[in-house]
């Protein structure tokens, strides 16, 4: 019964290891998309802002670029 209890422990052992390595994955994954959501925000005003530009919008000047990178 001994062996038993020792594989059992070390199973035991081992999946506490793998959930928190997943735990720890799934937390830099959550910031990877977090990141990876700011930028397309930040893409997207930056497209727009050039659009307007381009367009002549009378509202798109030098400041707006310098504002879409200062946070």
């Amino acid at each position: 019964m001994a062996v038993a209890t020792d594989i059992s422990d070390e199973a035991a052992s081992e999946a506490e290891t793998v959930a928190a390595a997943v735990e720890e994955q799934t937390s830099t994954l959550t910031d990877v998309s977090h990141s990876a959501n700011d930028l397309t925000e930040r893409a997207t005003l930056l497209t727009d802002a050039m659009n307007r530009f381009e367009t002549g919008d009378p509202d798109a000047t030098d400041h707006q670029f310098r504002v879409i990178g200062d946070d």
